[in-house]
């Protein structure tokens, strides 16, 4: 089994943080492709992006340590992510880097841009475009998207409630919308836990065919 943990590109240098990770113990990496949330790493907002991506792998490769999942941006609570939008199109970017570097697939949340009550069907015509508007790319790169089970604060009685996917019939019938073999599902168990939803009834009704993530 595989034991990662997140990557942080601003803090220290890829050769300092992927080291440190090795050195730690863990057997591989999960790719943090956000930056502050919304932004992509520095390093990677070049246009010399696809050299870079190659030279992390280069090393990664050199020190054993695979990268396992990767992560894209924040941006599900921004707006509709359009492909002529400049997040999808950041998207898109972190796609094909985490591909370069190795990972198998990225977690890439659900649109979640407006209160989730009330907007149920709403967002999920949203993600339906938006995760269908991916799959090209996932194809393309050989890389599987994963969504996400996701939360929302309430402000006005500043308590955390369900959103995008939190239920697991629903994060199921998200992966079966899309019915691609580049769709699948990210179970975050945090997050599980901050909406009540059983872990167990998440993992038997996404069953194996589906499930493909863990956080």
């Amino acid at each position: 089994m595989l034991v990662s943990t997140a990557t942080e590109f601003r803090t220290f240098d890829y050769k300092t943080t992927l080291k440190m990770m090795k050195d730690a113990g863990f057997t591989a990496f999960d790719l943090s492709l956000m930056d502050r949330g919304t932004d992509i790493p520095e390093i990677f907002c070049g246009d010399d992006y696809v050299k870079v991506a190659h030279e992390v792998r280069a090393y990664a490769d050199s020190i054993g340590l695979p990268c396992n999942q990767a992560h894209a941006i924040f941006g599900s609570h921004l707006g509709a992510a359009k492909p002529d939008t400049k997040l999808f199109a950041d998207t898109v970017r972190c796609m094909e880097i985490a591909a370069i570097i190795g990972a198998k697939a990225i977690v890439v949340h659900p649109m979640q841009f407006v209160p989730y009550m009330g907007n149920v069907e709403f967002l999920k015509k949203e993600n339906y475009e938006f995760y269908k508007d991916l799959v090209p790319y996932a194809e393309k790169f050989g890389i599987i998207v994963l969504t996400e089970n996701m939360w929302q604060f309430n402000p006005n009685n500043k308590t955390i409630v369900q959103s995008t996917c939190a239920e697991a019939k629903e994060f199921a019938e998200y992966v079966d919308m899309i019915d691609s073999p580049y769709l699948k599902a990210c179970l975050d168990i945090g997050h599980t836990v901050l909406t009540g939803e059983s872990v167990k009834n998440m993992i038997l009704t996404l069953g194996h065919d589906r499930l493909f993530g863990l956080h």
